[in-house]
């Protein structure tokens, strides 16, 4: 693997992500050490990490909320949606989404029940 192609902003990037195996984390934390960063380079490659993780931590638009609860069946609509929150790579909007979509399927769920006993009486 060539990490020295890499920008110091995406091997620390690459570094905090817990999901990556073991082997590519440690061959990008030599990598780093290679480089001989400074204290003032490292905090800017800190702050400027956490400044983009607190920009993914926005909310699902309210009106990505309406639709998914109205229309949680039609599968066109969640491949729109996915897609744009999964491009962003927005962890909690993915979170909601998955909410308001089993959500949607909640309430349709008990308008059938309703609807069903309704017409057993």
């Amino acid at each position: 693997m060539n990490t020295s192609l890499l920008t110091d902003s995406q091997l620390y990037a690459l570094k905090q992500n817990k999901r990556l195996s073991k082997e590519i984390r440690l061959a990008v934390g030599e990598e780093l050490g290679k480089r001989n960063l400074s204290e003032a380079e490292t905090q800017n490659l800190v702050n400027g990490f956490e400044i983009r993780k607190q920009g993914s931590q926005k909310k699902l638009a309210f009106k990505w909320k309406v639709l998914l609860l109205i229309f949680p069946f039609f599968f066109v609509i969640h491949n729109i949606i996915a897609s744009i929150i999964l491009d962003k790579g927005e962890e909690r909007k993915w979170k909601e989404y998955w909410l308001f979509v089993s959500l949607g399927f909640l309430l349709y769920t008990i308008l059938i029940i309703v609807f069903a006993r309704r017409l057993a009486n």
